[in-house]
C-alpha cells in the first residue's frame, strides 16, 4: 500500500523499527501498521482510510502516537 510508505518515510526509523520488531514476532505488515498506529477495527480497511491523509495530517497521527 502506498500509505505505509508515506508512514515509513514520514516515520522515519523509530516507525521502521517496531514495524519491522512486530514483523518479526509474527505480525502481518498491515496489522502491524495498525499496531502501532494504535488503529481499531479490519486493518486494511483502517489503512485504507489514511490514504486521503497528507503529510502533514499523517505527521500529526504519528506524532499522537510518539
Amino acid at each position: 500500500m502506498i500509505i505505509e510508505d508515506r508512514i515509513l518515510n514520514l516515520g522515519r526509523d523509530l516507525v521502521k523499527k517496531k514495524i519491522i520488531d512486530l514483523k518479526e514476532n509474527g505480525l502481518k505488515t498491515e496489522p502491524a501498521f495498525a499496531k502501532i498506529l494504535n488503529l481499531k477495527g479490519n486493518p486494511y480497511n483502517e489503512l485504507l482510510k489514511l490514504e486521503k491523509l497528507d503529510d502533514i495530517e499523517i505527521m500529526n497521527l504519528l506524532e499522537s502516537r510518539y
